[in-house]
C-alpha cells in the first residue's frame, strides 16, 4: 500500500505543473473488486464515493456491487460482468463521457484520468504471467482444438480483458495498476 501511494505521488508530481497551468484535476479510479480500500475510503469520504487527497487529486472508488449493478449482463460469471462493464463504460471517448457524467457525476473536462486501479483480480485464478500469456497466445489459439470448449472460451475472454485494458492505456495514457495480476 505504501509503495502504491509513493507511485501515485510521483506520478502526480510529474503532471502537477501542467495541471496547474490548465487547472485540470487528477482523478484516480479504484475498481474495488476486493474491498481492501473500504476502511480508507469510508473514513475519508468527501462526496459520494469520492475522496479528495489534496486540492488537485481525487480518488473515486467503484465497488464490485456497483459494477454488478451497472453491467447490463444478467447471466454469467463475475468476470464476464466485469468485462462487460469495462467494455460498456471504458471503450470509447463517448462511453467514458457517459461513465463520468452518469456514474461518477463529474465533468470529464475538469479531470485528467491519471490512473485506474483494479483491486483485486485474484478471483480470475490466473496462473501465468502476462508476458507468458502473450507469448503463448498464438500457440494456444493454433492448438485450440486440444482445449475444451469451456477452457477456450475462458482463455479468449481473458485475452479480451487484457487487450481492453491495454487499449485504455494506449488510448488515454492512463496508468493501469492491478493487484494479484500485472497487466
Amino acid at each position: 500500500m505504501e509503495r502504491l501511494n509513493e507511485m501515485i505521488i510521483d506520478l502526480i508530481r510529474n503532471k502537477s505543473s501542467l495541471s496547474k497551468q490548465q487547472e485540470i484535476k487528477h482523478l484516480i479510479i479504484i475498481f474495488d473488486i476486493a474491498s481492501t480500500w473500504n476502511d480508507f475510503i469510508n473514513s475519508n469520504k468527501g462526496t459520494q464515493n469520492m475522496v479528495v487527497i489534496d486540492g488537485n487529486t481525487s480518488i473515486v472508488r467503484i465497488s464490485l456491487f456497483q459494477i454488478m449493478q451497472l453491467a447490463n449482463f444478467k447471466d454469467g460469471s463475475t468476470f464476464l460482468k466485469l468485462l462487460e462493464f469495462f467494455k460498456l463504460y471504458l471503450s470509447s471517448p463517448s462511453s467514458m463521457t457517459n461513465f463520468f457524467n452518469d456514474v461518477l457525476k463529474v465533468d470529464i473536462a475538469k479531470y485528467n484520468l491519471t490512473a485506474i486501479i483494479i483491486d483485486n483480480l485474484s478471483f480470475l485464478n490466473i496462473q501465468e504471467e502476462p508476458q507468458i500469456i502473450e507469448l503463448t497466445r498464438k500457440a494456444k489459439l493454433s492448438n485450440s482444438s486440444k482445449l475444451s470448449e469451456k477452457s477456450q472460451l475462458e482463455y479468449n475472454q481473458l485475452l479480451s480483458f487484457i487487450d481492453h485494458l491495454n487499449h485504455i492505456h494506449d488510448t488515454l495514457g492512463t496508468l493501469i495498476i492491478t493487484t494479484s495480476f500485472l497487466i
